[in-house]
């Protein structure tokens, strides 16, 4: 059980304490003295007890390594694994015993010093030398522990404890290599788990075959008491399974097995490296070739290749995660090297290069989804949801915020501070790409009615050809494809229904609001009257939204408006309300449910607008548009009130009167869709000083506003071409595009060609 004190609780211990010495003190001088150990340390005067000041707290220990460090750029392993990533992270080891089972650590060295343990020990009682002649051991030790201490080079995990137990036996029959006694290695593992370590390195390469019955009821033994055993695959290049790696396959020790295949500085495959074989899923690599360790002050460095140093670099990055999470038990540390190493070789898990590399990057970042409890108690599960995105109407307002920083929990259960504003990541999307250029034939089909009115069909195509005589059931079976409108009109009375891409939404003809616009609507309905002077609508439409992966439509929008113009002197006024009400996030946002980050809303908006002729030829229009939007998610709603708006100025011309060679041409100064006021609030939790305080929780609220104000300068000119249609070339500039401050001005040419058949 671990036992924290606060700032707050240690004052008043530390006055607790200072008020017990003082009254000790006193009692032994009125006692009028007497041995038995050292005074109190106070100072009498007068009546008043003052206690000496005490000393100054330790200094804080030295920074870690870092990728740019002497020692870690004289070893490219540290770097290969980026094991400074576990560095940055406060990751050192310290307070984790790895055992190594090998030929014996010489401590005495200065990578070593004060990194074995005294505990080390000969599992040959008989021999009780617990340092042989072969350095293979410190090699070994080197590659997991060498210290920080701006010589040599440094350690995986440079400040995690080496237990030391010698198993080797004279080399014998082992061809002039050390021999490894299977009976040795059994004693050194009921060692290791008696004196409390969490990792054992047993860098023994390929054996013969078995290790015999006492070897494996020890493992057996060690798996029960939650150590973890990482193994070399062994250095006689074989595609093959060897002893003792085999036993990561066993189902008796699988998940507490890893074995280590040796790379090179490139990242492949050592030569000599045995592969993954049948032991893939439970297989890493891990730089093994030419790896610099043993160093000494003054001495040199060795320079080593093998499996044997493979197995060592995981051993220590075990130490590392066992470390920093100490929520982890040893499995879960060794599935986490594995699921996070980078694939190598065949897509997946493969019988060369089993899981792929190891990268510690990776092992120290959130796997899976992230929750971050609620206040409730409940907790919300926030993911990466691939191509999720806020509109530029909300642009940077979560990234310039502080305020959804907090912390959560891993699919490991592992703490860690997080940014939720990670995943509200600004559309991409520019105003300048808002209008693509695109090729579309269309046609009319004017049909008597039944009812002494008049029934127009409509289709448009992006591309290919449509038979005439097909037009409803190739519309109907693709629309996705194209554009269907259907219409009837009587008198002043009409109807409409349209589907289709919006290549030729009917709706969207002439101006539209920002906020339908928005909407993307995929189908639509209209009910429209006009009577003299006026003209009264009402619309509802929705639409659906590709998947990223465009394998599925989601409900995107529905929405609703009505509306009246009214035509007077040369002018016509329109004046709208409605509602949007975007399940996938405010203002045509992509944020699914399923990411935890989903912000369903409902704005509520007006609109008006007014188009008028300035002089023959030249029209010209004005249009605002102003929302209200509220929205709630799993941790994120509005609290205050969120308004938004947009508006756009134009003035179109008749090329001819203008004496232009260009039917038409545009001119228009906007300002996009854009939040103005109103803020965020989210109840987050803290993040804890250690991962075992208890969670405590504050309100949050930060601005709903970018900072930013895009506004878009667009001039477009038409030519026709008679029968070949309408060429349009538009030219866009945009300051402060997706409504960011800090976005340079971007720029930009459209064109687009239109043509009825």
């Amino acid at each position: 059980m671990r036992i924290m004190i606060t700032h707050r609780t240690a004052d008043r211990l530390g006055r607790h304490i200072l008020l017990t010495m003082a009254a000790l003190g006193m009692v032994a001088c009125a006692g009028g003295g007497g041995g038995g150990g050292a005074s109190t340390p106070v100072t009498t005067v007068g009546n008043t007890v003052t206690p000496v000041s005490p000393p100054p707290p330790p200094p804080p220990p030295p920074p870690g390594p870092s990728a740019s460090s002497a020692e870690f750029t004289r070893n490219y392993q540290l770097g290969s694994i980026h094991a400074d990533a576990a560095y940055t992270a406060g990751a050192s080891g310290a307070g984790i015993t790895v055992a190594v089972l090998d030929t014996g650590v010489d401590g005495s060295t200065s990578e070593l010093a004060g990194r074995v343990s005294s505990r080390s020990s000969d599992a040959n009682t008989s021999r009780n030398t617990p340092v042989g002649t072969d350095p293979h051991g410190s090699w070994v030790a080197g590659v997991i522990a060498s210290n920080f201490d701006n010589q040599g080079t440094v350690g995986v995990a440079y400040a995690s404890t080496i237990l030391s137990v010698r198993v080797d036996t004279a080399p014998g029959n082992c061809g002039g290599d050390t021999c490894i006694s299977s009976n040795l290695a059994a004693s050194a593992i009921d060692y290791a788990i008696a004196q409390g370590a969490k990792v054992v390195n047993m860098s023994f390469g390929e054996q013969t075959g078995p290790q015999g019955s006492a070897f494996e009821a020890a493992l057996l033994r060690g798996v029960r008491a939650g150590l973890v055993f990482t193994v070399s695959a062994g250095n006689e290049a074989n595609n093959a399974d060897t002893w003792p790696a085999i036993y990561a396959i066993d189902p008796r020790f699988t998940g507490s097995i890893i074995v280590a295949g040796a790379s090179t500085a490139t990242g492949a495959l050592a030569s000599f490296s045995n592969t993954a074989a049948g032991a893939a899923n439970l297989y890493i690599v891990a730089p093994g070739s030419r790896i610099i360790t043993g160093c000494n002050n003054g001495a040199g460095c060795s320079t080593v290749s093998g499996t044997s140093f493979s197995a060592p670099a995981v051993a220590g990055s075990l130490a590392l995660l066992l470390q920093a999470f100490p929520n982890l038990s040893g499995k879960q540390a060794l599935d986490l090297l594995l699921r996070t190493a980078d694939d190598l070789g065949a897509l997946g898990t493969d019988s060369t290069y089993g899981r792929g590399a190891l990268n510690l990057a990776r092992a120290f970042a959130p796997v899976g989804a992230v929750a971050v409890a609620q206040a409730s108690g409940a907790a919300v599960s926030i993911s990466a949801s691939p191509g999720s995105y806020v509109s530029t109407a909300i642009g940077d307002a979560f990234a310039k915020s502080d305020g959804l920083r907090t912390a959560g929990r891993d699919s490991y259960n592992r703490l860690f501070a997080v940014n939720l504003a990670q995943s509200f990541r600004a559309s991409g999307a520019s105003i300048i790409a808002a209008e693509p250029a695109s090729i579309t034939r269309s046609s009319d089909i004017n049909l008597p009615s039944f009812a002494q009115g008049t029934m127009h069909v409509s289709a448009a195509l992006a591309n290919g050809a449509i038979d005439p005589a097909d037009h409803f059931h190739w519309m109907l079976s693709n629309g996705r494809s194209g554009d269907l409108s259907v219409s009837y009109e009587r008198g002043g009375m009409s109807l409409a229904a349209w589907k289709g891409s919006g290549l030729a939404n009917p709706f969207f003809a002439k101006d539209v609001d920002a906020f339908t616009a928005v909407a993307q609507p995929d189908q639509a309905m209209r009910a429209a009257f006009a009577r003299g002077r006026f003209r009264f609508t009402a619309e509802a439409g929705s639409g659906k939204r590709l998947t990223p992966d465009r394998m599925q439509r989601q409900d995107g929008s529905h929405y609703f408006r009505a509306g009246g113009d009214i035509d007077f002197g040369g002018a016509t006024t329109s004046l709208s309300a409605g509602e949007l009400i975007e399940p996938l996030g405010p203002f045509g946002s992509y944020l699914p449910q399923a990411s935890g980050a989903a912000l369903p809303s409902r704005t509520g908006f007006v609109s008006a607008s007014s188009r008028w002729t300035v002089a023959p030829g030249v029209g010209f229009s004005m249009q605002g548009s102003v929302g209200q939007t509220k929205l709630r998610g799993a941790f994120l709603s509005t609290t205050t009130t969120v308004m938004s708006s947009a508006w756009r100025l134009q003035l179109d011309g008749n090329c001819k009167a203008w004496g232009l060679a260009c039917s038409g041409v545009r001119l228009s100064l906007s300002q996009p869709l854009r939040i103005e006021q109103g803020s965020f609030s989210a109840v987050l939790p803290d993040t804890p000083t250690d991962s075992g305080d208890p969670l405590t929780f504050s309100n949050r609220r930060f601005s709903a506003s970018p900072s930013g104000r895009e506004v878009d300068l667009r001039l477009r000119a038409d030519r026709s071409m008679a029968n070949w249609g309408v060429l349009s070339l538009e030219g866009v500039a945009a300051r402060q595009p997706g409504n960011r401050a800090d976005a340079p001005a971007a720029f930009g040419v459209l064109g687009g060609w239109r043509v009825a058949f």
